[in-house]
């Protein structure tokens, strides 16, 4: 079952956890950010097993130029139309497709949504989004990725993790904090894929 599987991640916090996710299972990581193939690519990877089924796009290439969506969820939705051929291609085999992602941001709440409609509606594929939501406080943030939430829920099935504010102390930075969150995304990942696999 695991060869019916894909496993997508969708902007720089999705890249992120899957990259950490030990699996037999192709992996396709997709971004906005120019940099993503020298980040996720076997040479500047050295966790990257020879055995792993890697694939990497940078999507929306002529709209996003050399920026990435840069917390522009409709210019994120671009990037999946601009690149829809290509992505369709990667995932020609493939019955079942599981995004990885922590919602919020311009790439992971556009992409996110649009390729899950592109993979439940026009290929008939089942879908499964696992993903973290903001923190509360987070503000525009947070409403936002709740809005992507309803029309995910509405599109496929949803695995989520709600961060906690209570996981984090006023010692760690920033970056220490969506370290522990995305944690918390591989860890239900690793659930999700032994569930289903």
């Amino acid at each position: 079952m695991s060869q019916n599987t894909i496993l997508i991640g969708i902007g720089y916090a999705g890249c992120k956890i899957l990259d950490k996710a030990k699996t037999g299972i192709t992996k396709l990581y997709l971004d906005t950010d120019p940099e993503v193939e020298e980040k996720y690519s076997g040479g500047a990877n050295e966790k990257v097993s020879s055995s792993e089924n890697i694939r990497i796009m940078r999507i929306g290439e002529k709209i996003c130029g050399k920026y990435s969506a840069m917390g522009d969820a409709g210019l994120a939705e671009k990037a999946v139309k601009e690149s829809q051929a290509e992505i369709l291609k990667e995932l020609e085999g493939f019955n079942r497709i599981i995004l990885v992602t922590s919602l919020g941001g311009g790439t992971s709440n556009g992409a996110t949504k649009k390729l899950a409609k592109i993979c439940k509606g026009l290929l008939k594929k089942e879908v499964i989004v696992v993903t973290g939501l903001p923190f509360e406080l987070e503000g525009h943030r947070a409403s936002a990725a709740q809005y992507v939430l309803q029309s995910l829920q509405a599109i496929c099935e949803v695995k989520y993790v709600q961060y906690d504010s209570s996981w984090v102390d006023k010692s760690m930075s920033v970056y220490e904090a969506f370290n522990i969150c995305d944690e918390k995304v591989l860890r239900l990942l690793e659930v999700v894929i032994k569930n289903v696999i």
